[in-house]
């Protein structure tokens, strides 16, 4: 009896010794806090969609309509923007969004993100790397230079994690619109103590992928291990502008985190900042932009005026 005290023992402090190593691991790096970009012309910036969306139509298991999409007046104009689509979604995200930033006079870039845009989705984004991420937004920066005189992001959901990552950055980011960001699961869909293994154990491949409603918790713990590697000192000084919507109905994200980070982003940026939050009786969730859901086809023109004021620092012709 007494060995099997032992062995018990043994066994139960590795276990608490592996819980704490997984728990309070870092998941900081120097190396997803830095940006790499480079300026473009228009030509070159549209040489390099054309590869991109020949490279996305290519894929195995391409998903049809799911290439990157790109909006242009035929020439470089005065203002370009980016728009990252979420975790598991597609550039189809913001078919009806970017219409409405075109119409306004804006060129649009809407990159396909890594292991995206495929009908092995969910499973695929599993393979998302970090350095893939962030390689992203910086190439995705780089050709909107190429677009615009001055640069934008808008971002949903893990899309909104990115864009956030990126206007730290990329000091040539002056606008920032975030809609239902993703920087922390909500309580009622994950414990936040949770938070650090899933980091850990799903962020760093430790543990099998699984897949929980509809999502890769790989993929998942990438774009959270982005948010974790903000600015210690949350700043973007090169914004000038920056605006988050979030939605009442949304049970998927933290929604007091959501309007936190940007809020104090923009306080330590010291740049103009709005906020709100979509009425339930609207009944949009998470996804505040998917051109297919009913809530969303009702009140579109509204959330493009929304979207497109916010995003200009303006009041929104309707508040929703």
């Amino acid at each position: 009896m007494i060995y099997l005290a032992i062995t018990l023992g043994v066994l139960v402090a590795v276990a608490l010794v592996t819980f704490l190593i997984l728990y309070f691991m870092p998941h900081r790096s120097t190396t997803l806090q830095h940006a790499s970009t480079e300026k473009l012309s228009y030509d070159a910036a549209a040489k390099k969609v054309a590869t991109q969306q020949k490279t996305d139509t290519t894929k195995q298991d391409f998903e049809k309509g799911c290439e990157s999409k790109v909006y242009t007046h035929g020439k470089k104009v005065a203002r370009s923007v980016v728009m990252f689509h979420g975790i598991t979604a597609c550039p189809k995200q913001y078919s009806e969004v970017a219409k409405a930033f075109f119409d306004a006079g804006y060129n649009v870039y809407v990159p396909l993100a890594p292991e995206h845009g495929t009908t092995k989705n969910p499973e695929a984004t599993a393979d998302i790397t970090l350095a893939g991420l962030t390689q992203y937004v910086g190439d995705s920066y780089s050709v909107a230079t190429g677009l615009g005189d001055s640069v934008g992001f808008v971002g949903i959901s893990g899309g909104a994690d990115l864009a956030t990552w990126g206007a730290q950055y990329i000091g040539g980011v002056s606008r920032l619109l975030v809609i239902s960001p993703f920087y922390e699961v909500s309580a009622q869909a994950s414990p936040t103590w949770q938070t650090p293994l899933l980091l850990s154990l799903y962020g760093m491949n430790l543990a099998p992928d699984r897949i929980t409603q509809g999502f890769s918790v790989r993929a998942l713990a990438k774009y959270l291990t982005i948010v974790q590697n903000y600015r210690e000192d949350l700043t973007a000084t090169n914004l000038k502008h920056i605006a988050v919507v979030t939605s009442a109905n949304d049970t998927q994200i933290n929604l007091n985190t959501a309007h936190h980070i940007p809020k104090t982003l923009a306080q330590n940026s010291k740049s103009s900042f709005q906020q709100t939050r979509l009425a339930p009786e609207l009944d949009i969730g998470h996804d505040a932009l998917n051109p297919t859901d009913a809530a969303i086809k009702k009140h579109q023109s509204q959330l493009n005026d929304l979207y497109l004021s916010f995003y200009e620092n303006r009041e929104p012709a309707k508040e929703l």
